[in-house]
């Protein structure tokens, strides 16, 4: 029964202690907690969980499908679709920029831009259609451990990404 319905009220939790801005984050206004769960309710309102929608599956299947990326982060969370920030590795870059006899393999070269798009098309083969990435976009930047964007242990720094790249994810749902 969702919040409110038939005049109750379910409470998930209160908040995160010290931290309202992460509880605003975690449950939506009708008192739904944003769980990543992929599901539908049924004619009788009976909620069936059908998947989990996790950015770190996402981003291994980039990274498994296309060699020429370093580093990428899913986009998702309260968005109609999914999209991804990637960067390249410099070293795949120029070894594939050896193989096809190319000056140099940056983000912006045409035979770059298809090989990425060949890696997303292919990852979006062994994804969900809600998880599949709709639109990406290739940054020209190296993102080093330690640094703004990856902990020395190479995880993502999502809200620091997000943050700093407001204006490159927001293009992509425009």
């Amino acid at each position: 029964m969702a919040p409110g319905a038939a005049g109750a009220r379910h409470i998930v939790m209160r908040g995160y202690r010290h931290d309202a801005e992460q509880a605003t984050a975690a449950v939506d206004p009708d008192g739904w907690l944003r769980t990543g769960d992929v599901g539908s309710i049924d004619a009788d309102g009976y909620v069936r969980v059908l998947d989990r929608m996790s950015p770190s599956n996402i981003e291994g299947a980039v990274r498994v499908c296309c060699p020429l990326v370093a580093t990428v982060i899913a986009i998702g969370d309260d968005r109609s679709y999914v999209t991804a920030l990637l960067t390249l590795d410099p070293d795949a870059c120029a070894a594939f920029a050896q193989r096809h006899a190319l000056p140099d393999a940056t983000p912006a070269h045409p035979d770059v831009v298809a090989a990425v798009e060949e890696g997303i098309a292919a990852a979006n083969e062994r994804l969900s259609r809600v998880e599949q990435i709709k639109k990406h976009t290739v940054l020209p930047v190296i993102w080093e451990p330690g640094g703004d964007e990856l902990t020395p242990k190479m995880s993502l720094e999502r809200k620091v990404i997000t943050r700093k790249y407001a204006t490159e994810i927001e293009a992509m749902y425009c």
